[in-house]
């Protein structure tokens, strides 16, 4: 049976449907569900159960910075949006599946996708260095279970 390699090479981010142009790292969140003690005087030993709803962590991407791209001016003034409900945002992450062709023109190529909702929380320009690209760091915190297609 052959073995599929997989890689983030042609991955793509939209942001509340703006596609995130020069997309260069993206990084899925993680979950996790906080303990709670709940040990009694009495008991023998200590006993935890575990917290509902569950944590459902950050997201991260980095993407080249050019403060002429919709894509960076976009997120920018959706993060300094005033009204707070207009600051959630649904991301989707595509990953590159099979297909043939140059993607992503080739219509025969297929994506997986995780769609997540939550609120941005960080936008950070990196250091500005000689002979180093510009680019920007993306956090959003997951506010629901991430959706897999």
């Amino acid at each position: 049976m052959a073995v599929r390699k997989k890689t983030g090479h042609g991955s793509t981010v939209t942001v509340n449907a703006t596609a995130v142009a020069k997309l260069k790292m993206f990084k899925p969140s993680g979950r996790k569900r906080d303990l709670v003690d709940v040990t009694c005087m009495d008991d023998v030993a200590v006993f935890n159960i575990d917290s509902d709803p569950p944590d459902y962590g950050e997201i991260e991407f980095t993407a080249l910075w050019d403060l002429t791209d919709t894509d960076t001016t976009t997120l920018e003034s959706f993060f300094d949006n005033d009204d707070q409900s207009e600051r959630d945002a649904t991301v989707v992450f595509s990953i590159r599946n099979v297909g043939t062709g140059t993607a992503p023109a080739a219509s025969s190529w297929t994506y997986n996708t995780l769609t997540y909702t939550g609120r941005i929380v960080e936008i950070t320009p990196a250091a500005v260095e000689s002979k180093k690209e510009l680019s920007y760091t993306f956090k959003m915190k997951v506010n629901a279970k991430p959706v897999k297609v």
